[in-house]
């Protein structure tokens, strides 16, 4: 290195060791998924674009530079028109047993607390089928009108269990009070989940519901939907929220917001009586409100045959069934994984331990499975990831799950985990 590159290189030193904290170059890192911005377009935990606040939005459409040409322009219009789209999954398969303990328990409690849970499972691209497999209850809130969502710090290790068993995030499931779908489909709330869940984990992902039906008598049904690619797209620049916000951000602002249903610190706070206040009246649940004015292109066939748009004025609210299609759904038993072991979170309900492990583990219903086949239960393994190491047992353990097979660690284990019981 000759001197003058050193001479060079000490001055630019000098000139950095000068700065403020504020006045030095850093990489941004998201507040919601911890990494660094530029790693990923959309933050995996938030579903948000990274770093939309630093760049220019005009309508729903993102502009590069300070230049507008007459396409961009063209396109940016084109975003606000909403259009109503078909979903791009074929059919809903869940397993009917994790289905009915999950909503018993909101029958249990006569309706007064409605749930959501996380769907795991596969997706078979090719028939564009999604097989739910199993439901896991993250930390919440709910009350006779809707659910609130909490930060569920074990969530991260009951997606690695998960995935040691091949399966991945498929969507959500949740309750609601009886309803007229033709009143309304979903609430706000419960589009916004949907659309954070495909924005997440992939276009495929889809939103059960689980209610009674007044009309049939009470009977129980489970309806499947998507978020058309447009509500996502929305939902990614942080435009769209369950209501309009007290104070109006600018646009983009919204990314840095704590919750994924982009709402302001001071709501966030708020329990669950304030937040969802807006859901008990079905005329203002089912809008879903957005900073940039949308006008609904409804596709009209005159006498002729001809087909045309017809745009409604533009507005900040928007029905959610302009955005939302309804997916086939139907029942079957997973083939990869029971779920019969208590559940974690759930209220008035003491979280399970050894001895509830233990009584599972020594039924009469199941004196005839061998110990890899009783541990083939999604919350016998969750509840394990609680107690042992991850790195260490549970990769083990979650395949002696997949494969049910007794080999010599299963042996092991199996002795290990008795001890362990009886402690």
């Amino acid at each position: 290195m000759d001197d003058e590159l050193r001479r060079l290189r000490a001055e630019k030193h000098r000139a950095y060791q000068q700065l403020q904290a504020s006045e030095r170059p850093r990489v941004e890192v998201c507040t919601q998924c911890q990494q660094p911005s530029f790693k990923t377009e959309v933050c995996p935990k938030s579903g948000l674009y990274h770093n939309i606040k630093n760049k220019k939005l005009i309508g729903g459409h993102v502009i590069e530079g300070n230049i507008v040409n007459s396409a961009q322009l063209m396109a940016a219009i084109d975003s606000t028109r909403v259009r109503w789209a078909a979903s791009r999954t074929s059919l809903v398969r869940a397993d009917a047993e994790s289905l009915n303990i999950f909503q018993t328990f909101v029958q249990q409690m006569d309706g007064k607390v409605n749930r959501y849970g996380i769907l795991y499972g596969l997706y078979k691209a090719e028939e564009k089928i999604i097989e739910a497999h199993a439901v896991y209850e993250p930390e919440q809130i709910g009350n006779e009108y809707a659910f609130l969502e909490q930060k569920d710090p074990f969530l991260d290790t009951v997606d690695a269990v998960a995935a040691g068993l091949g399966l991945r995030r498929v969507g959500v499931v949740c309750t609601h009070p009886p309803r007229d779908n033709d009143v309304m489909l979903l609430n706000s709330r419960e589009l916004l989940l949907c659309a954070r869940e495909q924005s997440c984990f992939g276009d495929e992902c889809v939103l059960l519901t689980i209610a009674k039906n007044d009309k049939e008598g009470g009977v129980l049904e489970c309806q499947a939907w998507q978020a058309s690619p447009q509500c996502v797209h929305l939902y990614r620049l942080g435009v769209l929220h369950e209501r309009a916000p007290r104070r109006r951000p600018a646009t983009g602002a919204a990314t840095a917001a704590a919750s994924p249903y982009n709402v302001d610190e001071e709501e966030e706070a708020e329990g669950i009586a304030q937040r969802s206040a807006h859901l008990q009246n079905p005329e203002e649940a089912r809008l879903v409100y957005s900073e940039v004015e949308l006008e609904v292109a409804e596709e009209k066939t005159d006498a002729a045959g001809h087909r045309h748009f017809v745009s409604k004025l533009p507005s900040h609210t928007v029905d959610t069934r302009w955005f939302t299609s309804y997916v086939a759904v139907e029942q079957f038993q997973s083939s990869i994984v029971r779920g019969l072991f208590l559940r974690r979170n759930r209220p008035a309900m003491a979280p399970p331990t050894m001895a509830n492990l233990r009584n599972y583990m020594k039924d009469p219903k199941r004196q005839k499975d061998s110990f890899a086949e009783k541990l083939a239960d999604f919350h016998v393994l969750v509840f394990l990831a609680e107690t042992l190491s991850m790195s260490d047992d549970m990769p083990t353990l979650i395949e002696i799950a997949r494969t049910r097979k007794m080999t010599p660690a299963a042996q092991n284990y199996e002795m290990l985990l008795d001890a362990y019981m009886q402690s």
